[in-house]
């Protein structure tokens, strides 16, 4: 038998010869003690090969459907401050224009189509109140929205695609689903909610 010093307690124990390399600490109540907040990490840092090997591998990590939705669910429960939503929204328009896509990324996407600040929560809920607090190309209410799309509500689009413009007449209510059907057939779509503007 060999008498060692605990890493936890500092206590004195004894362990078998076989064990003189292995054992750190006196009892699995102080190993875990020792573990606490990760202690073994403490002052130990990755080297950016380490860093970029951790990257690759995650890239390449393959997430099932299920596992897509529960973080999709838990992303879209999140509530973010309005200083967190504009770091995230300029974050996101610098991505777009350092990627290769083609240049209607750019157009759409770019620096100087960033939403304006008097696109704000209460011209979207007059906006919403105006349409009855419905999509007004399928007719889903917002409660139904609220169910559907985990407490999201009716998404505010600029019938003109210029996010700066934000006159009455050129914002209309839409759920999610038809929200995303605008991307295409921009001026079918301009003219169909102009007229359909008009009559509200």
């Amino acid at each position: 038998m060999i008498t060692l010093i605990c890493k936890n307690c500092k206590k004195k124990f004894e362990v078998s010869n076989n064990r003189k390399e292995i054992a750190k600490t006196c009892s699995w109540e102080c190993r875990r003690n020792s573990l606490k907040g990760y202690a073994f990490f403490k002052n130990q840092k990755h080297t950016k090969a380490s860093r970029n090997k951790i990257s690759e591998a995650m890239k390449k990590r393959k997430l099932s459907k299920q596992h897509k939705t529960r973080i999709g669910e838990a992303n879209r429960s999140r509530i973010y401050t309005d200083k967190t939503r504009e770091k995230l929204r300029i974050a996101f328009y610098k991505r777009m224009e350092t990627m290769t896509h083609p240049s209607v990324y750019i157009e759409n996407y770019g620096k100087n189509n960033l939403y304006t600040v008097d696109f704000n929560d209460s011209l979207k809920e007059y906006t919403r109140a105006r349409d009855n607090y419905k999509c007004q190309l399928c007719g889903i209410n917002q409660i139904k929205h609220f169910v559907k799309y985990h407490f999201e509500k009716l998404t505010i689009h600029h019938i003109d695609y210029n996010k700066k413009n934000n006159d009455e007449l050129n914002l209309i209510s839409l759920c999610r689903k038809c929200h995303s059907k605008t991307g295409g057939k921009r001026k079918y779509w301009q003219n169909y909610f102009k007229e359909k503007v008009q009559r509200l």
